[in-house]
């Protein structure tokens, strides 16, 4: 079992010859979240009992984020399938409570880091949750934040087959609600889709819980920090291109109009908001009991 107090923060470097064009962004916000508030989080925070929302508090909403699924998680789990386990920060607060935890992750810098995290006595398979096959059988198979990359139609039968009889599955993620209009922030499987895959599953709803609104202010700090830091960043960039080299930046202005426009309107507008997300999407704790 891994101690979190024996447990040491990570070192802020990361090794930049095992990352693919996948792994970029992935190492972005771990390195950020190193050297900033000394995580591996990369979640989105729960923000509840009066905790301002300001990003100096964002560990701290996370770290409620992680209490508010232990407290969910059923009794008499003791095994758990981990999907999507990130850099393993979830999974040693799991280990660390008493679980025995596999995981499943598709990403080699995530599965790096999180078994630097939790030894190699925590089996992490690399490879998508479609590919994985095993067979044992878990008392709980977890999704948090990582439903809305696999395939419903596939993940949700293999979750049937991996929960023991009278196991469980949970779901923390958001979904698309299917509002109309132009939606900025990208992500989430859709309701529609997945309400009759579930319906046809032999899993039961125990658990429905909207989190939508403790949630949605994660996107409010994200929103705020990319609109008054990326987008001057940006915009210092190009003017330097242009003093130093203009008539490169004008051939690139030119022929990256397009994509320019498109970036400053998803991106630097300030649309991507808590109200955006509130609007367009619903984040749920789901939780299903597999008949015994």
């Amino acid at each position: 079992m891994v101690s979190t107090t024996e447990q040491a923060i990570p070192h802020a470097e990361i090794e930049p010859e095992r990352l693919d064009s996948k792994d970029l962004g992935l190492a972005a916000g771990l390195l950020i979240g190193r050297v900033l508030f000394e995580t591996d989080e990369l979640h989105f925070g729960y923000w509840d009992q009066g905790l301002e929302v300001k990003l100096a508090n964002l560990p701290a909403a996370q770290e409620r984020y992680s209490e508010f699924l232990l407290s969910n998680i059923p009794e008499g789990v003791k095994t758990i399938l981990d999907v999507g386990c990130g850099a393993g920060k979830f999974a040693e607060r799991l280990i660390a409570a008493g679980y025995e935890v596999e995981a499943v992750c598709p990403s080699p810098l995530l599965v790096s880091e999180a078994q630097k995290r939790l030894g190699a006595d925590v089996r992490i398979n690399l490879m998508p949750f479609d590919e994985f096959e095993t067979d044992k059988q878990y008392d709980l198979v977890l999704f948090s934040e990582s439903f809305q990359y696999v395939d419903m139609a596939d993940a949700l039968p293999r979750a049937a087959r991996y929960a023991k009889p009278g196991g469980h599955l949970m779901i923390c993620d958001f979904f698309q609600k299917g509002t109309p209009g132009r939606r900025y922030i990208r992500g989430g499987a859709k309701l529609k889709q997945f309400e009759p895959l579930i319906e046809a599953s032999p899993f039961e709803n125990i658990v429905d819980l909207d989190i939508t609104e403790q949630t949605s202010p994660t996107q409010d700090i994200a929103n705020d920090v990319i609109v008054r830091l990326g987008g001057p960043l940006v915009g210092l960039i190009r003017s330097s291109l242009r003093q130093r080299h203009p008539w490169i930046a004008k051939i690139a202005e030119w022929r990256l109009k397009k994509k320019l426009e498109k970036m400053e309107r998803k991106y630097f507008s300030g649309m991507r908001s808590g109200a955006h997300f509130r609007e367009f999407l619903s984040y749920r704790l789901l939780v299903y009991k597999k008949p015994s």
